[in-house]
């Protein structure tokens, strides 16, 4: 911004030997914007004298002294300019209203009467952008650059580098809180609040670099598993309409009934997943021939459901299935180790296959001493053998053992004191019927009670400190956790959770009930 003022008018000051003449004062002003990272200036210049005020020649001018004040004609500062005819202020404050003046004055000392008076008023400041922090942090196994926190403006853009180090692959990335895939990079675009980016690392565990699909079927083993674990991999369709599954079965597959998890390439252009005896998909995820498709599986092999997310070229993870159930025929199967491809019509590309790290068996905590079965206040040393549906106990209290015909193959243990009585019952959750078989060891009586899904997680405590376990599930596909109170006899939903975490519920407050709780292996 300029500002400019001519003075017409001489003023002048009579001294005892000598009087200076300062005419036709011209000041420039100009402020810099805080996007030039400068404080507020202003530029002065003035004409010099030629004579005094008796009109005598003026040979000895020395130089001048300019004068600053926030309030007219009330001067805070002096400075001593030298003999020059222009001089610049710098670090002015922003809004403020300043009042300058110029005297001359020459080698004998004699000094002139004030200039006229400019003014200026510098702009006021311009507003601060707001500052967001992007939290970033990963776990073993890898790197992300920028770490830790980076503060950007508002409206800006940042973009995370993610690294795996040798040995080991990107597992999956959560953005707020939800996946957006095993995604080699991601970028915040137009930041307008703070964000948080966490990354997940596995042991490379690849089959082989690549494995094409035929009207062959086409077989690589990896590690067997027969708990909850992640598969991810890449899918290529080698031309459009094509009818070509990737799955993963507990044998060598010679046909689709071999196969307990499938995902596949259709004829009619989309991605689907098998969900018990049909294939189905959560949404429609289109796919063109010579096109990379991530797929990320998350498998629960006891309770024989999966779960299916798809990434597209340049896109965003997509939920494609949640809670689909195995193919009939391996309604039972306890373990998988085996990744199978075939195409009829058409041909596939499945590479870069890898597993996540096995999740353990989710705790099941109850008040007190954990699994005392004979109440003598310690826990005795028990197992339950899926294989025969036994279970098999050391009585601390007699150094006896106990077995027990309880469950089949496929149930799940979920001893819990759920009669009151001090001690520890004998019970299975089926997930194939969502029902609880409990033995209640104060009457030893049987009860059968219908709570939960295929797919459901049991997670028994006592919700409600009466100190008498509560039947309760964790649906991953919802992230609900469904409770029954033992007390009151009411139930009690509460949302606590995403597909893919773990329940660990536990009394974490030590308030005597159990608290709700998720391990998010993804972070």
């Amino acid at each position: 911004m300029n500002l400019s003022t001519t003075v017409k008018k001489c003023i002048s000051r009579r001294l005892p030997r000598l009087l200076l003449l300062v005419c036709s004062v011209f000041l420039l002003t100009f402020h810099l914007s805080a996007a030039d990272s400068l404080a507020a200036q202003a530029a002065l210049s003035w004409t010099a004298p030629t004579t005094y005020t008796d009109g005598t020649p003026l040979t000895t001018l020395a130089g001048y002294k300019v004068y600053v004040g926030t309030a007219s004609g009330s001067y805070s500062q002096n400075i001593d300019v030298g003999n020059t005819t222009g001089y610049t202020l710098g670090n002015l404050n922003d809004g403020t209203t300043y009042y300058f003046a110029v005297t001359a004055y020459d080698t004998s000392g004699d000094v002139s009467g004030f200039s006229n008076q400019a003014t200026y008023t510098t702009p006021a400041a311009p507003p601060s952008s707001a500052l967001y922090t992007l939290s970033a942090s990963v776990g073993s196994g890898g790197s992300i650059s920028p770490s830790g926190a980076t503060v950007v403006s508002q409206g800006a853009s940042q973009t995370f580098a993610i690294t795996p180090a040798s040995g080991y692959q990107i597992a999956g990335v959560t953005v707020d809180g939800a996946s957006v895939g095993a995604v080699p990079s991601y970028t915040f675009s137009n930041v307008a609040t703070n964000h948080t980016i966490a990354v997940a690392f596995a042991v490379s565990t690849s089959t082989s670099n690549s494995i094409t699909s035929s009207a062959v079927w086409q077989n690589q083993s990896f590690a067997s598993q027969n708990g909850v674990f992640t598969a991810g991999f890449d899918m290529v369709p080698n031309a459009a309409g094509i009818d070509a599954v990737t799955m993963l079965s507990g044998v060598a597959a010679a046909a689709y009934t071999d196969g307990a998890v499938i995902v596949r390439f259709n004829t009619t252009g989309t991605i689907d997943a098998r969900n018990g005896s049909a294939y189905a998909a959560a949404v429609s995820v289109p796919y063109t021939a010579g096109s990379t498709y991530h797929v990320r599986m998350v498998v629960n092999v006891p309770q024989h459901v999966y779960d299916v997310y798809v990434t597209p070229p340049g896109g965003s993870e997509i939920t494609l299935a949640t809670g689909y159930s195995f193919r009939p025929e391996q309604a039972t199967a306890s373990v998988l180790n085996n990744l199978a491809v075939y195409a009829s019509p058409g041909s596939h590309t499945v590479l870069n296959f890898a597993l996540a790290a096995q999740a353990g068996p989710p705790p099941v905590p109850t008040k007190g001493v954990h699994n005392d079965f004979d109440g003598d206040g310690k826990a005795d040393i028990a197992v339950f053998r899926p294989s025969e549906g036994k279970w098999y106990i050391i009585n601390s209290a007699t150094n006896t053992t106990k077995v027990v015909q309880w469950g089949t193959s496929g149930d799940i243990p979920v001893s819990g004191d759920f009669d009151g009585d001090g001690k520890t019952d004998i019970a299975v959750f089926r997930p194939s019927e969502g029902n609880w078989y409990i033995i209640n060891s104060a009457t030893n009586t049987t009860k059968v009670v219908l709570w939960g899904a295929p797919g459901d997680i049991p997670v028994p405590g006592d919700y409600d400190g009466d100190g008498k376990t509560d039947i309760a599930v964790f649906r991953p596909s919802e992230g609900n956790w469904y409770i029954m109170n033992s007390a009151s006899g009411t139930t009690k939903v509460v949302r606590w959770g995403v597909s893919g975490d773990i329940p660990v519920p536990g009394d974490y407050d030590g308030d005597g009930k159990t608290d709700i709780a998720v391990f998010r292996p993804s972070e």
